[in-house]
């Protein structure tokens, strides 16, 4: 169990709220990245910013009815909302508010637990998110009627702003604000797939469009090793979306694929990028100083 009380997880919810006004008004100048991506040109607080705030909101008064009950096994205080509760409650709908949602998890500004179905995954659950659980699983029982998706109501919690989490928040708000968080396979894309896993608390397998980008990119990084003893980043990506422009997969996603892939591919081949040598240079014919890909000598 964790060591904080509920008071003080409420009390520190309340200088969360805070310290997000001090980051958006400009009084706190160490975050610019989120202060970008919660504020408007015009200077005002947009749409995801005042949805993080809805979330405070709701978890602050979770408890009023003196039946819902916050609880912890470890993780955090966490507490259940359906996204047609927060539509009905705070307004949007329920797709901006996954997209909402998924951008928050992405910072760590947010976490999400999905109750556990299975007997190994259930010592995870609260009392709470094992009665979600076993309804699911009585839904799930009945066979989907009318296409209904039984699946236990999702978990969420909410840390003390520290400033190391901001800190993390804010190197990755750049990637968000770029669209890295639209859906999972943007994350898996920018972050590969064991963090995006990690930060949607799932755990399925790469998608196949990822894999399909993958497989395409290295087969092309192979055919300017042929031809021309190196590769660049920028070839690479180009020519794989011109070999596959017919899937319709955008730039953006391309680059995505391409920078969560780097670390694994460099790491099996032995490859390495960086500015060409003086003997590199003549060896290729290589003009500038651009940073080349390479097997690791």
């Amino acid at each position: 169990m964790s060591m904080i009380t509920r008071k003080r997880h409420k009390r520190e919810l309340q200088e969360n709220l805070q310290i997000l006004n001090n980051i958006v008004c400009g009084a706190d100048t160490k975050y610019p990245a989120l202060r970008g991506l919660f504020v408007t040109q015009e200077g005002k607080t947009n749409a995801l910013y005042n949805k993080l705030v809805c979330l405070h909101d709701y978890a602050l008064h979770y408890e009023d009815d003196g039946e819902r009950k916050m609880e912890d096994v470890g993780r955090g205080w966490e507490w259940y909302a359906s996204q047609q509760v927060l539509v009905n409650r705070y307004g949007s709908n329920k797709e901006t508010w996954g997209k909402a949602i998924n951008k928050l998890s992405m910072l760590g500004l947010v976490g999400v637990f999905n109750p556990r179905m299975n007997d190994d995954g259930e010592k995870y659950n609260s009392y709470g998110q094992q009665y979600s659980a076993e309804r699911a699983k009585q839904g799930a029982a009945i066979k989907n009627i009318d296409g209904l998706k039984c699946r236990p109501c999702r978990w969420y919690r909410i840390h003390h702003y520290t400033d190391k989490l901001l800190k993390r928040a804010e190197t990755l708000a750049p990637l968000v604000k770029a669209g890295a968080a639209r859906d999972k396979d943007s994350m898996r894309d920018a972050v590969g797939a064991k963090m995006a896993n990690a930060i949607t608390d799932t755990a399925y397998n790469i998608h196949p469009d990822t894999d399909d980008r993958r497989e395409t990119l290295e087969w092309v990084m192979g055919m300017w090793f042929r031809i021309d003893g190196y590769a660049t980043s920028k070839k690479v990506i180009r020519s794989a979306m011109e070999l596959d422009r017919w899937k319709g997969y955008t730039y953006g996603r391309w680059l995505e694929t391409w920078k969560a892939y780097k670390p694994l591919l460099f790491a099996e081949k032995g490859l390495k990028e960086s500015r060409p040598t003086k003997a590199e240079k003549e060896k290729w014919g290589i003009m500038g100083d651009g940073w080349i890909i390479r097997k690791h000598e």
